[in-house]
């Protein structure tokens, strides 16, 4: 099931994969990592995931030092997964 996913994402054309990430990374890119053949990618993509979800419920309740660490988290995924489809038309840090 990831791995079609993974499939399905890829195949998106690279603007409308581009509006996906800016608005939704933690989403879209963690699914696609997920769907990767390497465990650390895997991995990458779960943390990815967890991540967003809890920068989303640390505007309603989190402490401080765990929203900190997912907002973080949640950024510098975005700025790398924003640059690499800007320039290469896919997602490429981590997603083997």
């Amino acid at each position: 099931m990831a791995r079609d996913i993974r499939i399905s994402i890829s195949r998106l054309p690279w603007l409308v994969l581009l509006l996906l990430v800016i608005f939704f990374d933690g989403i879209v890119g963690g699914l696609y990592r997920v769907g990767g053949r390497k465990d650390l990618t895997r991995l990458i993509g779960w943390i990815m995931v967890i991540s967003f979800v809890l920068s989303v419920v640390s505007f309603i309740s989190l402490p401080h030092l765990l929203a900190t660490i997912a907002r973080v988290v949640t950024g510098v995924c975005l700025v790398a997964d924003i640059v690499t489809v800007l320039f290469y038309k896919k997602i490429l840090l981590f997603a083997e």
